[in-house]
């Protein structure tokens, strides 16, 4: 079989990778750096939070489990249930008992996939991992043999060679971002472990052999240029998770510090994309995702929601969903700072870019206190991965799903829509406004109509007919009859599927079936815009 019917064979082969992995990961490289405040990324002498005890509800969900079968629940809630036992003291010997009748991994590392069967068994390896390092120095609730036991039979990556292809696909396919995390995290730290408790070879010392030298480069490059798997459901919780161990157990400042800025990087990102822990961006892998109609399947809003919750201020519910994320989070030592959790809450205006990269997808958002934009973005091919969203009017009405929000769809089906459709408190589409049905117009004329959120000082204007939805933002409140007639006017004369002019007179022009490797948006008061968005930096904030 040549190479070429392999990489085909491979390709059709995998459940959920997609093609997308294989050549060159062509990434953004550039960064704006003055776009996030620098205190943001001061480093602090971080250590285990106190800011929670062992009977927080979320231990106490998972401490209440029984120990699981290892070969059905091996993967997420073994080790989670362990390590919340022991935080309680409770069925210590059974749960040392539990990892020592595990004779070996019920499954091998990497993508799980035909070539590959039983893979993820690094989705259990990491949390092991954490747990090793979370009961250390008790040897009364872990015992010394289980300690070795872990080390020397479930903890299998260790050494100086990064795991960064998928199994047995010849080194042609880059193993996923999820699972390189996973592996290298649990590497490190196990290395790290064998080198405390009295292994001096080089092949174990992560300075000496190399393995340090590549984690601080992966995770500079991710901080650059991004993630490929940008906003993954739900696989971006299985590399954040990782990425907290590490943090919460690394013994190198550089290690951490890294970890630290892009933790916060992908908060700070998150913050510009979410409105009141909803988020419903467009995002890479599980095509069938597409589906999914709720604001709040994100992993990051799980983790969020977690730490939200025991601060002393403005506490938010931790909610039902993404408990082995959250968990996760509680138990690391990472937690955003006063500034992070600001940007969070109480939201300012904003209009933001994010970059992806080449033959990828744009993140748009316009925002305020009260309101967000968030485009919907595109799917430049089916082998890309990237699932498109609408492009969706988040209001301060607490909805948690879409058929409840204003919003635009492209035309025909999800593979074929360019919704970058956003600007400034403005969006547009070449389908009519979805108008959810507990809003209803204060006025209106012709195509035009005003609507006034809940107790909000702000209208929000649309524009639907045939082949066009057009949606803008304006503080103008007073006298909506007045309004419509004042946009009509503005508007006489005006190729509304090509341009507007705003209450506030900018003229925006735009390309509502722009090509999918164009920004819809063209021009703002005649001056044109940079519609190549596949070598936008990485985060462009407009003023």
């Amino acid at each position: 079989m040549t190479r070429v019917s392999l990489f085909l064979l491979i390709s059709f082969a995998l459940s959920s990778c997609g093609t997308y992995y294989f050549g060159k990961n062509k990434l953004v490289t550039r960064f704006n750096y003055d776009t996030i405040p620098p205190a943001l990324y001061s480093f602090e002498n971080y250590t285990a939070p106190n800011d929670y005890t062992s009977d927080h509800p979320l231990i106490s969900h998972w401490a209440e489990q029984p120990l699981p079968e290892w070969s059905i629940e091996g993967k997420v809630s073994a080790a989670r249930i362990m390590i919340a036992k022991l935080l309680q003291g409770k069925d210590v010997k059974a749960v040392n008992d539990y990892i020592l009748s595990k004779k070996k991994p019920w499954g091998k590392s990497g993508t799980d996939w035909a070539l590959n069967p039983n893979g993820d068994y690094d989705f259990t390896e990491t949390t092991l991992c954490h747990l090793l390092w979370m009961f250390n120095d008790k040897p009364e609730l872990l015992f010394p043999e289980t300690k070795k036991h872990l080390v020397t039979i479930l903890l299998i990556h260790s050494g100086n060679k990064p795991e960064i292809k998928a199994p047995r696909s010849l080194k042609m396919m880059s193993e996923t971002e999820n699972h390189i995390f996973m592996s290298e995290t649990t590497r490190y730290l196990k290395n790290q472990w064998l080198r405390e408790n009295g292994d001096t070879s080089k092949h174990y010392d992560n300075k000496r052999n190399g393995l340090e030298k590549w984690v601080l480069n992966h995770l500079e490059e991710k901080f650059r240029s991004g993630f490929f798997e940008f906003n993954a459901q739900p696989y971006s919780g299985y590399t954040l998770s990782p990425l907290l161990t590490l943090f919460t157990f690394a013994k190198s400042d550089e290690i951490r510090k890294q970890c630290d800025k892009l933790l916060t990087r992908m908060v700070i990102e998150y913050s510009y994309s979410a409105l009141d822990l909803r988020r419903y961006p467009p995002f890479r892998r599980r095509l069938e995702r597409e589906k999914v109609k709720t604001f709040d399947e994100d992993p990051l809003t799980g983790m969020l929601k977690l730490w939200l919750s025991l601060g002393s201020e403005n506490k938010v519910e931790q909610g039902e969903k993404l408990k082995h994320f959250a968990f996760m989070a509680l138990i690391s030592n990472y937690r955003p700072n006063r500034e992070l959790t600001q940007m969070l809450l109480n939201k300012q205006e904003c209009f933001v870019a994010i970059g992806h990269g080449v033959k990828s997808c744009p993140e748009i958002y316009s925002g305020g206190k009260n309101y967000l934009l968030s485009s919907g973005g595109l799917q430049p091919a089916k082998i890309s991965q990237i699932v498109a969203h609408p492009t969706v009017l988040f209001l301060k009405d607490n909805v948690m799903t879409i058929d409840s929000c204003f919003y635009l769809t492209g035309k025909g089906k999800m593979r074929n829509w360019n919704n970058t459709g956003v600007y400034k408190n403005f969006a547009c589409g070449p389908q009519p406004v979805h108008v959810p049905p507990q809003y209803q117009p204060i006025a209106e004329k012709e195509n035009w109509k005003i609507f006034k959120p809940y107790n909000n000082n702000f209208s929000v204007v649309v524009y639907s007919a045939e082949k066009i939805g057009l949606i803008f933002i304006t503080e103008k409140t007073d006298a909506p009859e007045k309004l419509i007639d004042e946009m009509i006017l503005k508007n006489r004369g005006v190729n509304l599927y090509e341009s507007l002019v705003t209450p506030e007179n900018d003229t925006i022009t735009f390309q509502l079936n722009a090509p999918k490797n164009k920004w819809v948006i063209e021009s703002v008061n005649s001056k044109p815009l940079d519609r190549k968005f596949n070598h936008w930096k990485k985060i462009t904030q407009y003023h």
